[in-house]
């Protein structure tokens, strides 16, 4: 018994291998049958073929590239290009073999292009943080606030998706976490007491912009952006730390004073605040991948601090008094990304 399956199971691969060499001795037939203008011929062989043979992908575009070059030989070009789409479909990085493929057939695909219709990605990067001082405000009428801000460079990250118009032109829209944190650091005139504020402000963004690329060199596009940023959440937290640097009334000497953190309510800050931006973007296209690397300036439009809510508790001046100045919070952003392209769409130039 296991001798019969034995058998069996070589006649069947014998069979398969043989039906593979016959599709392939037809696709090379086919190929000669083309050089010699028999395009009739070759139209019936391959068709035949195409629903008997279990031709790979490779395989199958050499297939479709003969087939489609005889129906441009004999003036049915709808035929051949519907076979291009399907090429182009199946491989939307397909190029050409201009040295071996048929001319007929290099000559109509110079006619079509695949365009990206839908990018997705992700990206890291930077963001710094300036604040702009619209006006100082201190609770403090001895108080100095001379001293600038201070902001750090925290990583941000994104994930976005890209829509294209056309080649040139794309609608962008990015789902962006970040977190930036600045510091002031002021005193009474006399130096007797000083406090270090330190306010974080943790957001989600939703920046929406459209882009241009004026001008590419082979897989290098350079890109120009602008639009708005819209924030959807936002979380501020802020460290106070209080030093007294003379005596107390009692005689004993005061070094450190009082320390809290929290997190600020929301009608306190405006977080919810919306921003313009404007960039450029510098990317390199690898098949269906594209890598990038953009730089944006970000514009706040509305103050970061809410005027009739100014101080967690007016009643405790020393200990509880931070930053309240009138401020908006611009940043610059620089980033470096992948996206990978979804869709694609095929035109035809001409």
């Amino acid at each position: 018994m296991k001798k019969f399956f034995s058998i069996l199971c070589f006649f069947i691969c014998f069979l398969q291998l043989k039906s593979q060499e016959n599709c392939l001795e037809a696709l090379r037939v086919a190929r000669e049958l083309h050089e010699n203008g028999q395009h009739d011929s070759v139209i019936k062989l391959l068709q035949t073929k195409l629903s008997q043979c279990p031709y790979n992908k490779q395989e199958l575009e050499q297939v479709y590239k003969i087939l489609a070059a005889s129906y441009f030989e004999i003036d049915e070009i709808e035929e051949g290009n519907k076979l291009i789409y399907k090429i182009l479909r199946s491989n939307p990085n397909f190029r050409a073999n201009y040295g071996i493929d048929p001319a007929a057939f290099t000559h109509q695909i110079d006619r079509f292009e695949v365009l990206s219709t839908l990018d997705v990605g992700a990206k890291m990067g930077i963001s710094s943080l300036l604040v702009e001082v619209k006006k100082a405000r201190s609770l403090l009428d001895t108080a100095d606030m001379s001293e600038p801000y201070i902001t750090d460079d925290p990583p941000m990250v994104s994930f976005f998706a890209r829509y294209y118009f056309s080649k040139r032109f794309t609608l962008n829209m990015e789902v962006n976490y970040q977190t930036n944190s600045f510091e002031k650091w002021f005193s009474t005139r006399n130096e007797t007491v000083e406090i270090d504020y330190i306010e974080t402000l943790r957001q989600v963004k939703i920046p929406v912009s459209l882009a241009f690329s004026p001008f590419h060199f082979r897989s290098v596009y350079f890109w120009l952006f602008g639009g708005g940023s819209f924030t959807v959440y936002s979380q501020s937290e802020y460290e106070l730390s209080t030093t007294f640097t003379v005596n107390n009334p009692g005689g004993k000497p005061i070094g450190g004073g009082p320390t809290e953190s929290g997190t600020l309510p929301n009608n306190y800050r405006n977080g919810y605040y919306s921003s313009l931006f404007a960039g450029i973007m510098i990317e390199f296209r690898r098949n269906n991948f594209c890598f990038f690397a953009d730089l944006r300036y970000n514009y706040a439009l509305q103050d970061y601090s809410k005027p009739e809510n100014r101080y967690l508790d007016p009643k405790i001046i020393l200990e509880r008094q931070f930053v309240s100045d009138d401020i908006r919070l611009h940043s610059f952003e620089l980033s470096l990304g992948i996206t990978y392209t979804l869709f694609h769409r095929i035109k035809q130039k001409y």
